[in-house]
């Protein structure tokens, strides 16, 4: 294999996990990190901006930090679903945390208490969406692969019947008529 084939077959590999429909099998560090970190400076820079009740503002985006990262990253991988969506929120979260705290620490500072509540109250929260998110798609997968074994089914009877009805040709290519539908009831 020539250095051009080595290329071709990497960016195929590297473009694989975006592109086909089964990703690789194993921890997506890629996937669930990169999510994580951008749901997680997302809903730090938008809890910052956000004027308001402090407590609530924190919760909407720890929502937003916690529970988008897994959504996403779940159907992206294929062994450890569950776990690999709840290591996506809860990086998404402390991330959320750390821009909030460096961004508006005199907002967010004298709240720390029930901000920990809150998260660890999400962190729960997410452990169920995860484990839903994981069910939904298994259950999703079962029934795409149904529908790929009907649609088999259907093709391969269409290509029979296409075989079936095709015009005859004899030893020479020249096509041979069958006369079986212009025949006349009764005669022969």
């Amino acid at each position: 294999m020539n250095a051009v084939d080595k290329s071709t077959k990497r960016n195929t590999e590297k473009a694989s996990v975006w592109v086909t429909k089964v990703p690789e099998p194993g921890w997506r560090y890629k996937v669930f990190g990169t999510l994580g970190v951008v749901f997680g400076i997302a809903g730090g820079v938008l809890g910052w901006r956000l004027h308001g009740d402090p407590i609530g503002n924190f919760t909407y985006t720890l929502w937003l930090a916690m529970l988008m990262p897994a959504y996403f990253t779940i159907p992206r991988t294929i062994t450890h679903r569950m776990w690999q969506g709840v290591l996506a929120g809860v990086l998404g979260g402390i991330i959320d945390v750390i821009v909030l705290m460096i961004l508006a620490p005199a907002t967010y500072w004298p709240y720390k208490w029930a901000l920990l509540m809150t998260f660890v109250g999400l962190l729960l929260v997410v452990v169920a969406w995860s484990w839903m998110m994981t069910w939904l798609t298994g259950k999703t997968e079962q029934r795409r692969a149904e529908q790929d074994a009907k649609r088999a089914v259907r093709e391969a009877e269409k290509a029979k019947e296409k075989a079936r009805s095709s015009v005859k040709v004899d030893a020479n290519g020249n096509p041979v008529r069958i006369h079986r539908y212009n025949r006349k009831p009764g005669k022969r």
